[in-house]
């Protein structure tokens, strides 16, 4: 919890610094959606969505089908290192 709040404050002083919190607010009140990028992430996002659930579909899998949680967490790890 302490290390969420100092690096929240680490973060803040470190933006102020780069950039005005006035201009950010009030880009804020006047934000508007870009139509072609919200087409394009939408459906690149599901897509992203969707491919780790294809992925990752054969570790639930064999939760299921009673093999225990330390050989499922090495087998769900081992091909992310």
């Amino acid at each position: 919890m302490l290390t969420n709040i100092a690096l929240t404050c680490i973060a803040l002083y470190v933006f102020q610094r780069h950039f005005s919190f006035r201009k950010l607010f009030r880009q804020i009140r006047h934000f508007r959606f870009f139509p072609p990028l919200v087409r394009f992430a939408v459906p690149q996002n599901l897509n992203m969505t969707f491919n780790s659930f294809i992925n990752n579909l054969d570790v639930m899998m064999l939760s299921y089908f009673g093999v225990s949680p330390e050989l499922i967490g090495f087998y769900g790890m081992a091909p992310r290192s």
